[in-house]
Protein backbone atom coordinates (compact mmCIF):
# COMPACT_ATOMS: atom_id res chain seq x y z
CA UNK A 1 0.00 0.00 0.00
CA UNK A 2 2.53 2.34 0.95
CA UNK A 3 4.24 1.65 -2.30
CA UNK A 4 1.47 2.21 -4.29
CA UNK A 5 0.92 5.59 -2.42
CA UNK A 6 4.45 6.56 -2.71
CA UNK A 7 4.10 5.71 -6.67
CA UNK A 8 1.48 7.88 -7.05
CA UNK A 9 2.97 10.53 -5.24
CA UNK A 10 6.18 10.69 -7.60
CA UNK A 11 4.10 10.36 -10.93
CA UNK A 12 1.50 13.16 -9.58
CA UNK A 13 3.60 16.15 -10.09
CA UNK A 14 4.94 15.29 -13.23
CA UNK A 15 1.57 14.77 -14.71
CA UNK A 16 0.51 18.16 -12.96
CA UNK A 17 3.78 19.94 -14.22
CA UNK A 18 2.57 18.82 -17.95
CA UNK A 19 -1.05 19.56 -17.61
CA UNK A 20 0.30 23.16 -16.60
CA UNK A 21 2.35 23.57 -19.34
CA UNK A 22 -0.01 22.66 -21.61
CA UNK A 23 -2.61 25.37 -19.95
CA UNK A 24 0.20 28.20 -20.76
CA UNK A 25 0.11 26.63 -24.64
CA UNK A 26 -3.30 26.76 -25.05
CA UNK A 27 -3.16 30.70 -24.67
CA UNK A 28 -4.33 33.36 -23.25
CA UNK A 29 -8.07 33.70 -21.82
CA UNK A 30 -9.28 36.76 -24.02
CA UNK A 31 -12.93 36.34 -21.77
CA UNK A 32 -10.75 37.44 -18.90
CA UNK A 33 -12.11 40.66 -16.90
CA UNK A 34 -10.07 43.54 -16.89
CA UNK A 35 -7.64 43.29 -14.31
CA UNK A 36 -7.71 39.56 -13.87
CA UNK A 37 -5.22 36.71 -15.61
CA UNK A 38 -8.84 34.83 -15.73
CA UNK A 39 -9.23 31.37 -15.23
CA UNK A 40 -6.26 29.42 -16.98
CA UNK A 41 -4.16 31.52 -14.96
CA UNK A 42 -5.26 30.39 -11.98
CA UNK A 43 -5.63 26.67 -12.87
CA UNK A 44 -1.90 27.09 -13.54
CA UNK A 45 -1.18 28.56 -10.03
CA UNK A 46 -3.46 25.70 -8.43
CA UNK A 47 -1.36 22.89 -10.60
CA UNK A 48 1.95 24.18 -9.47
CA UNK A 49 0.90 24.79 -5.79
CA UNK A 50 -1.16 21.16 -5.33
CA UNK A 51 2.12 19.74 -6.17
CA UNK A 52 4.22 20.75 -3.07
CA UNK A 53 1.56 18.20 -0.65
CA UNK A 54 2.24 15.75 -3.37
CA UNK A 55 6.11 16.16 -3.12
CA UNK A 56 5.87 15.83 0.50
CA UNK A 57 4.33 12.60 0.67
CA UNK A 58 6.88 11.25 -2.30
CA UNK A 59 9.42 11.72 0.61
CA UNK A 60 7.62 10.70 3.76
CA UNK A 61 6.67 7.42 2.04
CA UNK A 62 9.56 6.48 0.33
CA UNK A 63 11.44 5.61 3.98
CA UNK A 64 13.73 7.09 5.85
CA UNK A 65 16.94 5.25 4.55
CA UNK A 66 16.75 5.78 0.72
CA UNK A 67 17.70 8.89 0.31
CA UNK A 68 19.81 8.67 -3.16
CA UNK A 69 15.92 7.61 -4.65
CA UNK A 70 14.00 10.62 -2.56
CA UNK A 71 16.80 12.92 -4.19
CA UNK A 72 16.38 11.44 -7.80
CA UNK A 73 12.19 11.35 -7.48
CA UNK A 74 12.60 15.15 -6.57
CA UNK A 75 14.91 16.04 -9.25
CA UNK A 76 12.32 14.42 -11.62
CA UNK A 77 9.60 16.59 -10.10
CA UNK A 78 11.24 19.85 -9.91
CA UNK A 79 12.61 19.49 -13.60
CA UNK A 80 9.06 19.30 -14.71
CA UNK A 81 7.85 21.81 -12.39
CA UNK A 82 11.03 24.73 -13.56
CA UNK A 83 9.81 23.11 -17.39
CA UNK A 84 6.39 24.25 -16.99
CA UNK A 85 7.31 27.89 -15.47
CA UNK A 86 9.78 27.99 -18.20
CA UNK A 87 7.18 27.16 -20.98
CA UNK A 88 4.77 30.42 -19.47
CA UNK A 89 8.05 33.17 -19.71
CA UNK A 90 8.81 31.38 -22.98
CA UNK A 91 5.03 31.74 -24.12
CA UNK A 92 4.65 35.76 -22.92
CA UNK A 93 7.60 36.90 -22.47
CA UNK A 94 7.51 40.33 -24.10
CA UNK A 95 3.66 41.11 -22.78
CA UNK A 96 2.93 43.28 -19.78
Amino acid sequence: MRQNINRLAFWSPIIMSALAAMVVLSGADPHAPPGDEGPKAHIFQLLLVLQLPLMATFIATRGPVQWRKIFYGLSWQMLAWIAAVATLFIAFRGQA
